[in-house]
């Protein structure tokens, strides 16, 4: 008897101790924020916990590269934030989410419940490593079956 595969999904791989950024943060509090943190990127949120937008060390770059060399630039991260990010839902499967990463060339994706609230983000090492997990799994799974059968075949009275 086959074992079916699990696919892993959002839900799986996401990390949902995520803290969100409001839209009127100065930019100057969110650049330290991504950079205390370690994060490649943060939610933004509006006061419902709606996802309204990402702000990713990209834009912080070019916002911060294209500055006046002796000022910092003023603004919120409502200025430079991308706003209407993709997303995912949590029963979005590990598949779709390679493909939403290499498509989009993106390094993190919110995850959304119905409302568009945020429940977490997808951060790519982590479906790298679903997708390792789901590779040895299989791995293991044909090795099995392959030792299963030539034991079949060589134990007598089983031909």
């Amino acid at each position: 008897m086959e074992r079916e595969a699990y696919v892993r999904t959002a839900r799986d791989c996401m990390r949902d101790n995520v803290q969100a950024l409001p839209l009127d943060l100065p930019l100057g509090d969110a650049v330290e924020h991504l950079l205390t943190h370690s994060q490649c990127a943060a939610p933004i949120v509006d006061p419902d916990g709606v996802v309204v937008g990402v702000l990713s060390e990209f834009d912080c770059l070019r916002c911060l590269a294209s500055a006046d060399y002796h000022g910092w630039p003023a603004g919120t991260v409502r200025d430079i934030a991308t706003c209407k990010p993709i997303t995912v839902r949590p029963d979005t499967d590990m598949f779709e989410l390679a493909s939403l990463f290499q498509q989009h060339r993106i390094r993190q994706l919110p995850v959304v419940d119905e409302q568009g609230r945020l429940l977490g983000m997808v951060a790519r090492p982590s479906l790298l490593r679903a997708l390792d997990a789901a590779r040895r799994e299989r791995e293991h799974a044909q090795r099995d079956s392959t030792y299963t059968t030539i034991e079949k075949h060589l134990r007598p009275g089983t031909r």
